[in-house]
């Protein structure tokens, strides 16, 4: 794992997954304050600048049990909030697990299970709606859209939606007052929904490419989409029109991550590059151009060997300006 700034890298076991890297608390403090990634049936919580924090190896496995061994396949984990309280929620091969903020101690599980789906089941897809309601993807293509009780319990299940024919791979929001989510699965068909008491409200329909999408961003009223042909594509939240699309990567995308309050997007693929690009604050984003190239090149020439890059995340809210 590198700090793209050149500050540290840290040696981790990370499973090839897409998305495999989230961090703590970068909109409340403008700094992350741990970074988590998925390593089989395990979860690495590492801080980031603070040297008297150690990092933690977190197993998951069915709440209130203490199995010999883990057996759980994580998919992917997110910090968020949900009625003012701080929580860690993972996604795997059990369902969805609600953690406290350090990952210690699970409060709420649910499977995410379709009535009569097959046993190689998972979850995957998470995201939290205006820190009412959270989303989780499943294998089966399905949505669960839980949501918060104000007296604290349970989650409590709002909408189960069979919203996409393949597996869902990835969910997001921006937590703007329109209560917006993105979904995508692994056809490359992306969704918009609204997202109230009542469900999902479907709003528009994106084709898809081809090729799975991989990973989803929301931002100013544009889906920012990585895809497994290497592209980013840009659609308008209104009428879902391609308004960019760019050959970024020569393989796979696997994870791609907004600096909103710069307009940078930063992608990494299977071809071991990391890259930032800048998107333009007019209207016209047809010119989505590269802002640094080549950020990060994963070639080992004492190995021999080109690691593939499965996550990323900003690090910091404000960024620097060349």
């Amino acid at each position: 794992m590198k700090d793209f700034a050149g500050n540290s890298s840290v040696a981790i076991d990370t499973t090839l997954l897409g998305n495999n890297l989230v961090a703590q608390d970068v909109r409340k403090y403008g700094t992350a304050a741990s970074i988590a990634v998925v390593h089989e049936g395990y979860i690495s919580i590492v801080p980031v600048y603070n040297p008297d924090q150690r990092s933690k190896y977190i197993p998951c496995i069915p709440m209130g049990t203490r199995p010999s061994r883990v057996t759980t396949s994580v998919m992917q984990v997110l910090w968020g909030t949900l009625r003012n309280k701080k929580v860690f929620v993972v996604v795997s091969t059990i369902g969805v697990q609600v953690f406290d903020e350090d990952g210690r101690d699970c409060h709420y599980e649910y499977s995410c299970l379709d009535s009569g789906e097959k046993i190689s089941h998972f979850a995957r897809g998470l995201s939290i709606v205006q820190e009412e309601y959270l989303c989780v993807g499943n294998s089966n293509g399905s949505i669960f859209v839980l949501e918060t009780p104000e007296v604290p319990g349970e989650l409590n299940l709002t909408e189960r939606k069979l919203a996409h024919k393949k597996a869902i791979t990835d969910l997001t929001t921006d937590n703007s007052s329109e209560s917006l989510l993105v979904s995508a699965d692994e056809s490359g068909s992306v969704v918009l929904w609204k997202v109230n008491c009542e469900g999902l409200l479907r709003l528009l329909d994106i084709e898809d490419y081809g090729f799975p999408c991989t990973s989803v961003k929301l931002w100013n009223n544009l889906i920012i989409a990585g895809y497994g042909s290497g592209h980013i594509r840009t659609f308008d939240t209104n009428t879902g029109r391609c308004r960019t699309e760019v050959a970024a990567h020569a393989r796979w995308i696997t994870a791609i991550d907004v600096a909103t309050e710069r307009g940078y997007v930063l992608s990494v693929g299977e071809d071991s590059f990391a890259k930032v690009w800048k998107i333009p604050s007019t209207e016209d984003v047809r010119d989505f151009q590269p802002y640094l190239d080549n950020v990060c090149e994963g070639f080992s020439p004492s190995r021999r060997e080109i690691p593939q890059h499965v996550g990323l995340h900003f690090l910091r809210l404000n960024l620097r300006q060349s």
